[in-house]
């Protein structure tokens, strides 16, 4: 079993006093390989979750599976997406599905409903229930059964670890990680897919390759162009409204960023000209979602990668505690330093 080597990085306050911590640990790597900063443990293994989606999305743009159906920059991005589930976001996957001949119904993601309150709100009034459309993943699997239908594998479960699918998503992911493939430890991921395990450092490596592909092979340089650009040109489709990971790409141009379940988060982005890698994780999962910001915040802030004044900053640098009237008793916020290498 694994050992979380993590050190205190969230701080959540009461009264002026610290009630609760959260642990955490992060690698911030190179392009060319090299660990810059860290805290903790920078060779903590652990799962990616969906922070994994770009890397997954690699396979139906390197094949021609993207081109063969027609899919827009715009479908691209929604495939790296753990959308709201709006009706821009459903609306699409449903566009995508019907490119490649299929439906909902051949989504194996399962259901839950939009994270966007509002969305569910108003579907719950009108008594409108969740289809697999409004999973948060169904960009990544409506991408995954073009490939599938693509390699002529339609026939198959494309959930299953042996499948063509997903062993290029397992290939490419070492890859650009540059680890064997049968090192990196396979689990099921929330959506049925499976998900992928390895270090901080090797998962940041991967993130910083994806903004500098001078090392890939052409076809895979292009794919994983294609796919930046489409995360930041369309960051609405990679998260929505009130997302982070949206925001971030919103605010930092040249950045990427892709949070995962249990407290996980990559990013990528330019700093004097060389591409970095940010693999964070919050050691207790996150569930409140109250510590991953705060954290990731901090440590782009330590990296100079935070402009002065900008816009929105503070609300996901520090959280607030309040009471069941609404009054502030308490806050949430970093303290941690990294350290170089």
């Amino acid at each position: 079993m694994t050992t979380f080597a993590t050190e205190p990085a969230v701080i959540v306050t009461r009264g002026g006093y610290v009630e609760s911590v959260h642990q955490a640990a992060v690698a911030v790597v190179r392009s060319d390989g090299a660990l810059l900063y860290s805290l903790a443990d920078p060779t903590l293994v652990t799962f990616t979750r969906s922070s994994a989606k770009p890397f997954q999305a690699l396979a139906v743009v390197e094949s021609g599976a993207l081109d063969q159906y027609g899919f827009t920059p715009r479908e691209l991005a929604l495939m790296c997406a753990s959308h709201n589930g709006q009706p821009y976001h459903t609306q699409t996957a449903a566009h995508m599905l019907e490119r490649i001949g299929l439906s909902a119904d051949d989504l194996r993601c399962g259901v839950h409903m939009p994270f966007h309150a509002p969305t569910a709100s108003a579907m719950r009034q009108a008594g409108e229930p969740a289809t697999p459309i409004h999973n948060n993943c169904s960009g990544k699997h409506a991408g995954m059964l073009a490939l599938s239908k693509h390699l002529g594998a339609l026939d198959r479960d494309y959930r299953d670890p042996a499948h063509p699918v997903q062993q290029m998503n397992l290939a490419n992911l070492a890859d650009l990680a540059e680890v064997a493939p049968e090192t990196i430890q396979v689990g099921v991921d929330g959506c049925s897919v499976p998900t992928f395990a390895l270090s901080l450092q090797s998962a940041a490596l991967a993130f910083a390759r994806l903004l500098d592909t001078r090392a890939l092979p052409a076809a895979r340089a292009e794919a994983a162009s294609r796919i930046v650009n489409a995360m930041q040109t369309y960051p609405e489709m990679v998260g929505g409204d009130d997302r982070f990971d949206t925001w971030l790409m919103s605010s930092l141009p040249g950045l990427i960023s892709k949070i995962g379940a249990e407290g996980y988060q990559g990013l990528a982005i330019q700093r004097d000209g060389e591409a970095l890698g940010i693999v964070a994780r919050v050691a207790d999962g996150d569930v409140a979602n109250r510590a991953q910001a705060p954290f990731v915040m901090e440590v782009l802030r330590q990296l100079d990668l935070l402009p002065s004044g900008l816009a929105g900053a503070e609300r996901w640098q520090r959280g607030i505690v309040r009471n069941r009237h609404g009054v502030e008793v308490g806050d949430i916020r970093p303290a941690f330093e990294l350290r170089r290498g």
